[in-house]
């Protein structure tokens, strides 16, 4: 019946649906993750530039 073909539809978008939510999850993840990646390397460089700054300095 029709019914039960949009039944069918409606299921199958919501699993996209699903699929596609995790995927975002999946990718918030690995962006948070890059992110505090970035956050330390932006504190050992400015440990860099500060020891940078005293060698020349004492030259």
């Amino acid at each position: 019946s029709v019914q039960r073909i949009q039944a069918e539809e409606h299921t199958a978008m919501l699993s996209r649906i699903a699929d596609a939510q995790a995927q975002l999850a999946a990718k918030d993840n690995e962006i948070q993750h890059l992110q505090s990646e970035l956050a330390e390397t932006a504190v050992l460089m400015e440990g860099f530039d500060g020891d940078v700054r005293s060698t020349v300095n004492c030259l």
